[in-house]
């Protein structure tokens, strides 16, 4: 994927030519993400799957919270 830099100077702070990676298939909404700088981590969450998923770089997805429906029975 080849992007374009319009503010001067991002060529010494970013790669033009980054690798894309397809993380997850089959969100039907998804939103976020948000990048953990510390952990190195990307959060994002599947709205209607009604879950928080998190990826991590050489490892995968993996869910942290999902919500179960309570019976009200």
């Amino acid at each position: 994927m080849q992007v374009e830099f319009l503010a001067p100077g991002m060529h010494d702070v970013a790669d033009p030519d980054p690798p894309l990676i397809e993380i997850v298939r089959g969100l039907v909404f998804g939103e976020g993400p948000v990048w953990d700088i510390r952990q190195k981590w990307l959060y994002f969450v599947d709205i209607i799957g009604d879950k928080v998923l998190k990826w991590n770089p050489g490892i995968g997805v993996e869910t942290v919270l999902a919500h179960r429906a309570i019976s009200t029975e």
